[in-house]
């Protein structure tokens, strides 16, 4: 089988972009280079015949490859398990923010209680429409507003939010996962600061991992960010492999990872 990967080119730094390359070409497949239009939902039309597509690049290249019967088979996704609240479901009080409620956009507008409470609020789903932000009830109310007045396509009073308490962080993780094994894992923040890392992993944080990735396989191939908050790891959220960015990672084994995994389900669809 052969295997094309489609990175995008713009919004890509050019050092991933050639780690990528360098990897995929490395073991004899395809490698192409895109650009997106912004706000687009276009996508290229690349004459790659009859084989296996792994794209990798923005958050709406993801989504656009997901909706699309040309480019679906590359992307390792379903919007129906990659939420908080199915976070929440499957693995619990393993989840950092599993005390928060799942409610929209427009809700916020009536919430009553101290105005000054703060709380944290993220999409519940793995869109990126918004940044996660800690805020006052009263300054979170007066931004629902706003936005549900703008009445958007990806942002609107009908978009899923997830509501939980502030938490005291002092580290945070990624790992990448494929088929069940943990290929690569960077430290990217410390005390709140981008701080790039692949040599502080412990092995309490290891062992967290393989505990989650064995009680719920959410994907064949996907990302787990997990954090250290108050001496205790807990996952922040999952994400879709093919609009994650990489940090102090191996780029190189998670290509290779990827690649082997495609071709051992091949080979599994010849038997």
């Amino acid at each position: 089988m052969s295997i094309a990967w489609i990175v995008q080119a713009n919004l890509t730094k050019p050092a991933i972009i050639k780690q990528i390359k360098d990897a995929v070409l490395n073991e004899g497949h395809a490698f192409h280079e895109i650009n997106i239009v912004p706000f687009s939902k276009e996508l290229p039309a690349l004459d790659l015949g009859n084989t296996r597509k792994v794209i990798y690049g923005s958050t709406t290249f993801m989504v656009n490859s997901y909706q699309s019967p040309a480019y679906r088979d590359g992307v390792f996704f379903d919007p129906e398990q990659f939420n908080m609240a199915h976070y929440v479901k499957k693995w619990g009080e393993h989840v950092l923010n599993a005390d928060g409620a799942l409610m929209t956009l427009g809700d916020l507008r009536s919430i009553e209680g101290d105005l000054d409470e703060v709380f944290f609020v993220r999409p519940n789903h793995d869109t990126k429409s918004f940044s996660g932000q800690t805020s006052t009830l009263g300054d979170l109310k007066v931004w629902s507003e706003k936005l549900c007045a703008l009445e958007l396509e990806d942002i609107n009073e009908r978009t899923e939010i997830w509501l939980a308490s502030p938490k005291q962080i002092s580290k945070e993780w990624r790992a990448f996962v494929v088929d069940d094994k943990i290929i690569s894992i960077s430290k990217y923040l410390e005390n709140g600061e981008l701080t790039e890392s692949r040599a502080d992993i412990p092995n309490g944080l290891i062992d967290f991992l393989q505990q989650t990735i064995g009680e719920y396989r959410i994907e064949d191939i996907y990302v787990i960010d997990v954090a250290l908050a108050e001496n205790t790891y807990k996952i922040i959220e999952c994400n879709c492999f093919n609009g994650t960015g990489f940090y102090d990672h191996d780029i190189s084994s998670i290509v290779s990872a990827v690649n082997a995994f495609l071709l051992k389900e091949s080979e599994k669809d010849m038997v």
